[in-house]
């Protein structure tokens, strides 16, 4: 806390003397056009922008002599926003009477400046510091649907498939000379992916509604599949074994079902989730230096009331 008087730190520490301020000026939009080509079909076109503000890091990492980068970078006290460009297409549709609808997008997103954060006690100092790194492209496309088949059944879905690619990276270069630094780039190579961007994920879902007097009663079953995908897109960090920290959760699939009974404004049902009781790894890290890795849950059995609270018009 600083003193009234001084202005310093009670550590001695000036943050006056650190020039910690920064600004940045800019504005971001969003436009929209869309098109009713049919009554029951509809398609559009957005271009939107989006950021993230810059920030400060806690300090400047202490670099040993001994790490190849020694007095050729120095650990950024501030570091800038990143900025993101999407343009979409989509489109919302009806069809056979309103029984069957069908959405969907494609895209493709241009993600700027990107913040990562960076951490290798041997090579960038003892701190760990975020600093803005590669250019990446994400090009994807979505699709959901809803079908009332006949009667009381009902099929339903949604998947997404993206592709990710840095696509200009920050080569680390000696400034004396020009040449490249002899140590892993932190920032990925051209092409690699980005972390937590799994190239597929999708369900279906199947219910089946049967009146049984005053009851509604039913039964349903759904299937979840999600890819394989990095953890984190550093690839300097190394475990105490040698071994990158970008660690690679497969994919994974899970099944659930439920039939119950409801009516008026209550509900009651028999459940289970991840009937096949799949470990699936939903994400890895190594910031305690060991692997940590959070999981799903396991096989779950149980039973559900839910009642509706609101006023009869």
């Amino acid at each position: 806390m600083s003193t009234p008087s001084t202005g310093v730190l009670s550590n001695l520490n000036n943050l006056d003397a650190k020039h910690l301020d920064k600004s940045y000026v800019g504005w971001r939009s969003r436009g929209n056009l869309t098109w009713h080509i049919l009554p029951d079909a509809l398609v559009y076109y957005t271009w939107s922008q989006g950021f993230r503000p810059g920030g400060f890091n806690r300090a400047q990492s202490i670099i040993k002599p001994s790490s190849p980068i020694y007095g050729l970078f120095t650990p950024p006290l501030a570091y800038g926003p990143d900025t993101l460009t999407n343009n979409e297409i989509g489109w919302k549709t009806e069809w056979f009477e309103h029984r069957l609808q069908v959405n969907g997008a494609v895209y493709q997103e241009m993600w700027k400046g990107t913040q990562i954060a960076i951490f290798d006690p041997g090579v960038t100092g003892n701190l760990i510091f975020t600093t803005n790194g590669p250019d990446y492209r994400v090009r994807g496309t979505e699709l959901s649907f809803v079908g009332r088949v006949f009667g009381g059944l009902t099929v339903s879905g949604a998947a997404a498939w993206n592709s990710s690619a840095v696509v200009k990276t920050l080569p680390l270069v000696n400034p004396s000379t020009g040449q490249p630094i002899n140590i892993v780039n932190p920032f990925g190579a051209l092409g690699s992916p980005l972390a937590q961007s799994p190239p597929f994920q999708g369900n279906l879902r199947i219910r089946y509604e049967v009146p049984f007097g005053d009851y509604l009663s039913f039964v349903q079953a759904g299937v979840s599949r999600q890819g394989g995908s990095y953890a984190s897109t550093d690839q300097l960090t190394k475990t105490l074994q040698g071994a990158p920290v970008a660690f690679y959760d497969p994919g994974f699939t899970t099944y659930d079902a439920a039939a119950g009974v409801s009516k008026d404004d209550w509900t009651a049902q028999l459940y289970g989730e991840n009937l096949t009781d799949t470990r699936a790894n939903l994400f890895s890290s190594y910031n305690d230096f060991v692997k940590a890795t959070t999981v799903n849950r396991p096989r779950t059995l149980g039973l559900r009331f839910s009642y509706k609270f609101g006023r009869k018009e």
